[in-house]
């Protein structure tokens, strides 16, 4: 979908919406794209790409948190959610501390 997003940009530029929709397409299928890896693909900045894809952002980001709040809630260790994750221990460490935002949200 990239691809075919950095080939239209040489003939015809892109509109706004036809750049947000395949921005916010492209960050769905892989939410480990980067907003500069996207904004090439589609002709558009950073802060233009990071602007499309703040919602989807945040909801990923709080389903993470949750998903966090749920494992320590099981008493699962920190260092089987991290491995669980792929991550850091400290990251996952990191997260935990938000618990408290996610209980009163």
């Amino acid at each position: 979908m990239l691809y075919a997003a950095q080939k239209a940009i040489g003939s015809r530029q892109l509109n706004d919406e036809e750049a947000k929709d395949t921005a916010r397409r492209a960050f769905q299928n892989n939410p480990k794209l980067t907003s500069k890896i996207i904004g090439a693909s589609i002709g558009r900045s950073r802060r233009a790409v990071d602007s499309y894809l703040s919602d989807l952002r945040a909801a990923t980001q709080f389903d993470f948190n949750l998903k966090i709040l749920r494992m320590n809630r099981l008493d699962i260790p920190q260092e089987r959610i991290a491995q669980r994750f792929g991550m850091d221990q400290k990251t996952i460490s990191n997260h935990s501390g938000e618990k408290a935002t996610l209980t009163t949200s």
